[in-house]
């Protein structure tokens, strides 16, 4: 068996409905990946709105280049994480 096989999991969100993204430790989560400009994770997700209805982004207002960008997907229970200053995932959390 391939190690990227081994290493798959499973994240499933029962908040509002059931979803099952492949948890890919090290590379991302579902259509998310490490080092995905903030663009294209909007872009993804744009695309589904019925799976991610529920979306908040948080940065810091007065000094946006000093703490990380937030997309939050509370109905879901996972966050990413996007570093201020090149805006690509940091890190699925």
């Amino acid at each position: 068996m391939l190690q990227s096989q081994r290493s798959r999991r499973r994240c499933e969100g029962t908040a509002m409905g059931a979803i099952v993204l492949d948890l890919r430790p090290g590379q991302g989560i579902g259509p998310f990946s490490l080092g995905m400009p903030i663009c294209e994770a909007f872009a993804q997700i744009e695309q589904q709105p019925n799976i991610y209805d529920v979306v908040h982004v948080k940065y810091f207002d007065e000094e946006p280049l000093k703490l990380d960008i937030v997309i939050s997907f509370p109905d879901h229970g996972f966050h990413l994480r996007f570093d201020p200053w090149s805006q690509v995932v940091l890190f699925p959390v």
